[in-house]
């Protein structure tokens, strides 16, 4: 499937009359007071990310380390990456997805674990109790076929 057509399939799903690409080629979504950002960085490659939050003033070596630990071959994030913005010094998480392998359905069930792992990690720069698990919303929860 192509950039192109995944984004207007899930504009049709989602009930947003158009979703075009900026003048960057980025397409950005408000998902939930989540902004999602998506473009296709080479051809056949799907880009997503997100701002996760600010590191606090206090423990923000600890926070990095723990989030480049857990980056690690993307294992506890579910392929995703956790980075910081060089402009913003904001935590961002990332993922890459070959579009050929993605359907609609197989879409939003992506972009749905995507949320989720923002979420866990939100919670986590923001030095609060980060579940062993994902929360338990459930991917039709988020967003519905």
């Amino acid at each position: 499937m192509t950039f192109a057509a995944l984004m207007s399939d899930f504009g049709e799903i989602a009930e947003i009359s158009k979703i075009e690409p900026d003048a960057d080629g980025v397409v950005k979504l408000n998902v939930d007071g989540v902004v999602v950002a998506f473009m296709e960085r080479e051809p056949g490659a799907l880009v997503t990310w997100a701002e996760v939050g600010a590191l606090p003033d206090e423990g923000g070596d600890r926070i990095c380390r723990r989030l480049m630990e857990e980056s690690l071959l993307g294992i506890a994030t579910d392929g995703a990456a956790l980075t910081l913005d060089a402009e913003t010094g904001r935590v961002m998480i990332h993922r890459i997805d070959p579009l050929e392998d993605l359907d609609l359905k197989g879409f939003v069930e992506r972009l749905n674990s995507f949320l989720n792992e923002r979420a866990k990690w939100a919670a986590f720069v923001a030095d609060e109790p980060v579940p062993e698990t994902p929360p338990d919303i459930g991917a039709v929860e988020i967003i519905r076929l």
